[in-house]
């Protein structure tokens, strides 16, 4: 799965560990890629079940 994160306040690592808690707390493992794109207010998760 894709999606993009848009935030004004750059909060991209939060969205990062929110995800990976998530994950932990429903017992899947996934592959978190996290790629900047045009500004550091915009940045694009991809995620894959291990």
């Amino acid at each position: 799965m894709e999606f993009d994160y848009r935030s004004a306040r750059c909060l991209a690592h939060v969205c990062f560990g929110l995800i990976k808690g998530c994950a932990a707390h429903f017992g899947e493992r996934v592959d978190i890629v996290m790629t900047l794109q045009s500004a550091p207010s915009h940045v694009r998760f991809a995620l894959t079940l291990v």
